[in-house]
Order: C-alpha cells, then sequence, then structure tokens
C-alpha cells in the first residue's frame, strides 16, 4: 500500500512536471508567434528606415557643401606674407638725406609714409604689390619721378636728388618755335648736380657761372633724346653752339680772368616731346695747360684827356649798316666821323644803351672781356689788348651813353668785331645773319645820329 502510494505520488509530479514543460512551450509558442507577426510589420518599417539610410549620404553631401560654401563666404583666407620694401634717399652733396618723408601709393591710395633715418632709407612692410613712391620734405631740390616704384621683385629703391638752378637773369636769344630773338628767364648753375625742367619745343638756357678756373664738363642724361651746348654770354648769345657736344655733353675752359665774371650760356633742347625734365651736371675736370690766355691784359686807355659831350637836340637815328647810300666822312677839323658829308650829322657811338644787334657795349664789358691776341706777320704773339677799360673812359664823358665817333673808337669797334667774329656771316658768333650788311658799315652797327 505504501509502496503504491510512493508510486502514484511519484506518478503525479512527473505529470506535474510534464504539464508545466507543455505550458512553457506552448508560451514560448506565443511569443515566437508574436514575433513573426512583428516581423511581418518590420520590413515595412525597416524599408523605410533602409530608405532613410540611403538619404542619408546626400544630406552628408550635402552639409560638407555647405561647409565649404561658409568656407569661402564666412571664413578668412590666411593673409599674405609681407615685403620688406625699402627706400634711400641721397642728397645733391651725395649724402644720406635723414628726415625725407616717403610715401608709398597703390594707385590712388596712400598705404604708408615713413621718415628716412640717418643711413637715408625708409623702410616699409606691406602687402605683395607695386607701390608708387613719392618723396617730401627734400629742402628744395628735386629727383626724377619717372621709375619711382617698388614691386615684390624689386622692393628696393634708391632716389638720387637734385638741386635746383638759382634764380639767373634774363637774355635774349634766338628761338626756332617763335622765328625770332625772344627774352629767356635763365637759371644760375655751379659745379654739381640739378634737375632742369625743359621748354617744350624750344631751348632752355641756363649761366654757368665758375667759382674757379680749369676745364669743366657739362652733361645731361646720356640716355635721353636732347641736345646741349654752349652759346655765348649773356650779353651776347649766338644762334649756334661754339662747343663740341658728345653724349649729351660739353666741356668748356674758364681762363682765371673769368671766375665769377663770366655767365656762360648753356641751351638745352629736347629732341623728343616726351622728354620733359633732365638731370644736368657740372663738374670739373682738370686744370688748364698755361697758355697766353693765362697772360694779364693789356687795358688799353684814351691817348689823351676826354673832353664831356653834350647830344645835338634832335630825333636819334640809328645807323642802317644795310644801307649802301649812305656815307661816312672823317672831319679833320673836329676829329669826329659825319654822315653824308664833314659837315653833317656826327656819327654817335652807343655806349650805353642796348644797338639794335647786342646789348650796350658797357652791358657787355661787364659780362666779358672785349679783347683780342695781336701777333705779328711771323704769328709769334705780341699782347693781350682789352678794350673794356676805354669803354668805360668813353662812356663816362658820353651824354646820355651818346659820344662822337672818333679814330680811337672806330679802330677799337673794327678789330674787336673782326676779332670776334662779328662781322663774318659764316662764323657763329655773326651779329646780322643773313642781313645784306655793307662790310665797310658793319662795325657802326651800334652807332646814330641826329636827324
Amino acid at each position: 500500500m505504501k509502496k503504491n502510494t510512493k508510486i502514484q505520488a511519484l506518478s503525479m509530479l512527473l505529470t506535474l512536471l510534464l504539464c508545466a514543460s507543455v505550458l512553457a512551450a506552448c508560451k514560448g509558442n506565443e511569443q515566437e508567434g508574436a514575433g513573426e507577426t512583428l516581423g511581418t510589420d518590420a520590413p515595412e518599417q525597416s524599408t523605410e528606415a533602409d530608405e532613410n539610410t540611403t538619404e542619408a549620404p546626400e544630406t552628408e553631401e550635402s552639409t560638407e557643401e555647405s561647409t565649404e560654401g561658409t568656407t569661402e563666404a564666412g571664413t578668412t583666407e590666411p593673409e599674405p606674407e609681407k615685403v620688406a620694401y625699402a627706400v634711400t634717399v641721397i642728397g645733391s652733396d651725395g649724402n644720406a638725406r635723414q628726415g625725407a618723408v616717403v610715401r608709398f601709393y597703390r594707385g590712388e591710395e596712400q598705404v604708408t609714409m615713413v621718415a628716412t633715418g640717418a643711413d637715408g632709407t625708409a623702410n616699409a612692410q606691406l602687402l605683395p604689390g607695386t607701390y608708387t613712391v613719392v618723396i617730401d620734405n627734400i629742402l628744395g631740390e628735386q629727383y626724377e619721378t619717372e621709375g619711382c616704384t617698388v614691386t615684390p621683385e624689386t622692393p628696393t629703391l634708391t632716389v638720387k636728388l637734385f638741386g635746383l638752378p638759382a634764380a639767373g637773369e634774363e637774355i635774349y636769344a634766338y628761338s626756332p618755335a617763335a622765328d625770332d630773338y625772344v627774352a629767356y628767364k635763365t637759371g644760375r648753375i655751379g659745379e654739381g648736380e640739378y634737375y632742369v625742367k625743359l621748354t617744350a619745343n624750344d631751348m632752355t638756357y641756363l649761366l654757368f657761372v665758375a667759382s674757379r678756373g680749369g676745364v669743366f664738363r657739362i652733361s645731361a642724361d646720356a640716355d635721353k633724346a636732347l641736345s646741349i651746348g654752349y652759346f655765348g654770354s649773356t650779353s651776347f648769345v649766338l644762334t649756334e653752339s661754339v662747343a663740341v657736344e658728345e653724349n649729351n655733353a660739353i666741356e668748356v675752359e674758364v681762363y682765371d680772368d673769368m671766375v665769377y665774371n663770366y655767365a656762360f650760356v648753356i641751351g638745352i633742347a629736347a629732341e623728343d616731346a616726351a622728354v620733359s625734365a633732365c638731370n644736368l651736371r657740372v663738374e670739373y675736370v682738370d686744370e688748364r695747360e698755361p697758355t697766353v690766355e693765362d697772360l694779364p691784359w693789356n687795358d688799353l686807355m684814351p691817348s689823351g684827356t676826354l673832353a664831356a659831350f653834350t647830344k645835338p637836340a634832335g630825333t636819334l637815328k640809328k645807323f642802317d649798316v644795310t644801307d649802301d647810300s649812305l656815307q661816312v666822312v672823317y672831319n679833320e677839323q673836329d676829329g669826329y666821323y659825319h654822315v653824308g658829308s664833314a659837315q653833317g650829322p656826327v656819327l654817335m657811338l652807343n655806349l650805353g644803351n642796348d644797338s639794335p644787334y647786342m646789348d650796350a657795349l658797357t652791358t657787355v664789358c661787364g659780362t666779358m672781356r672785349l679783347g683780342v691776341y695781336v701777333y705779328d706777320e711771323q704769328g709769334n704773339f705780341v699782347s693781350k689788348d682789352s678794350y673794356n677799360e676805354l669803354i668805360y673812359a668813353y662812356n663816362a664823358v658820353s651824354d646820355g651813353g651818346y659820344y662822337p665817333l672818333d679814330r680811337t673808337l672806330a679802330d677799337a669797334m673794327r678789330t674787336i668785331g673782326a676779332y670776334m667774329g662779328w662781322y663774318d656771316a659764316s662764323s657763329p658768333m655773326s651779329l646780322f645773319g643773313a642781313a645784306p650788311v655793307v662790310p665797310e658799315h658793319a662795325h657802326l652797327f651800334a652807332c646814330v645820329y641826329v636827324q
């Protein structure tokens, strides 16, 4: 009985366990079934997810493009490395110029301005580019503005300053543009370097006055289309240059008695309309070899005491040296020359007033030596005769600069003019050009008489 009871109890336990297993299995099947149902809907959801996943790369690309746009439009590009520019200013005396103001322009805009230091240099760190350089505070000097630029390839520039000619004086010279003698305002130069503004389509004149004797070279920019020449003195400007030009340069000799007393008229003309200025240099080349020119002058004077003269009343008429009908007669009684006959109007030499062909003789004497070199028939040097003091002596007793023409004055005018080439049509110092001058009357060009 007990044995059966145990068996029954065991059997019931197994049955219970089996039922529990079945129940567990059934529950597992229900969950699997439920999973299959969710799995049926899942593909649709998964498909949408897949579609979203497929579109995602496009969204990323779009984002990248947006980011790139922001970089281009919104972010600052790295600034280029700056260039070190340097401009050195050298004065006309050859020394570095401290305190000059150097302005850097890019186009029309001033980018910066820097003052030069003790070494004459202005330094500026600027973005790469081409800059025009303008220089101020240079104490009245000038410089060649053409080519005053700096670039990344040529970041350094040296600017040479030139002085300006000092105030000169007025001269009358021939102008090809006007086809006539016109008045020119000239500048005065000595040894040194100068910046010269040229007159368009005409000659620009300068006066060179030396402070010592010797040979001087006067030169302009060799690379510019222009010509330079020596055209005489302030009292008589020649129509042609009397100096040999080579590479825009000439040489002139200054005798000791010319120092501070003689102004060489230097003419510069641009042969190209684009040339509006030039740099001019006057430099001492060498001493002169002593010659007869260095011997002292023999100052001629009147042979006797001169009487004071009173000019006759009446209208003055200039003696016409081109009129071959005029006669000039010497009067032995009064010692003067007369027009027409010995009793005709007295012929007077104009000593202190301008003539039709040149300045007054006294003015000429103030700027140059009216002298001649006398040689004998064998060509041996005899003397250096100067007529300056003679002219002054006659002018001292003249009436308003007029004095009767006597033999001393007549001989002086013949001798001076012949020596200077005044009466020679082939000479660059000819007074009359192509005018039909009566040869024996040429020396009377500065004479007048009362009509």
